[in-house]
């Protein structure tokens, strides 16, 4: 499944998950990405607005040579629970 967004970023990063996560309490970082319990922190190099984000949920892990191109790539875990 892809779904395509516009998000809006504040302070080059935009955050992804519960609204009462505590997005301090990082447990996971990379370049571009940080994880804690219940959210994911994305970073960007847009200061403030709007930035265009594509989401993939995927069943097994990447091809790795469709990704050769790009100039980073993160990984983490995150898990969502849903009652839906």
């Amino acid at each position: 499944m892809t779904q395509w967004t516009f998000v809006n970023t504040d302070h080059h990063q935009f955050v992804v998950g519960a609204r009462d996560a505590d997005t301090l309490a990082v447990k996971q970082s990379g370049a571009l990405l940080e994880v804690g319990s219940g959210f994911a922190i994305v970073l960007t190099g847009t200061a403030y607005g709007p930035v265009e984000v594509e989401l993939t949920v995927l069943a097994a892990e990447p091809d790795t040579s469709e990704i050769t191109e790009w100039e980073v790539v993160e990984k983490a875990l995150l898990r969502i629970e849903s009652s839906a």
